[in-house]
């Protein structure tokens, strides 16, 4: 392994063990949660010695609540956990939905503003 992909790895390696614990998720859990994935090869992937599949690069993201792209190390800061969870929620909904979940949003953003709500705001699509 060359130096640069051994420094990322390692970089990586610390991300995915930082996010598992910060889940609360022991090791054989995350493993077992991944088709194909057994501990050893995540024991190694979190060691940073071998290099991490963006496959289960994504599923890791979805168990320990993080974005793919904080594991892979092209965001800084991993994402909010119950943000991430809104977005999860929200792609999974119908139309319908995704309305209510705008709608509630715009609510409590206002409230939280200190302004009133007047009048009803348009359905999205309108």
């Amino acid at each position: 392994m060359a130096t640069t992909t051994r420094v990322l790895a390692e970089e990586i390696g610390k991300r995915l063990r930082i996010a598992r614990l910060r889940a609360g998720i022991k090791q054989k859990d995350a493993a077992a949660a991944v088709p194909g994935l057994e501990p050893s090869r995540l024991s190694n992937y979190e060691k940073g010695l071998r290099t991490l599949d963006i496959e289960i690069a994504k599923d890791l993201a979805h168990i320990y609540h993080v974005s793919p792209a904080y594991l892979l190390t092209l965001e800084e800061q991993p994402e909010d956990p119950e943000l991430f969870r809104l977005k999860q929620l929200y792609l999974a909904a119908d139309a319908r939905g995704k309305q209510s979940i705008l709608r509630t949003a715009e609510y409590e953003a206002a409230s939280a503003e200190g302004s009133t709500l007047h009048e009803p705001r348009p359905k999205y699509g309108d």
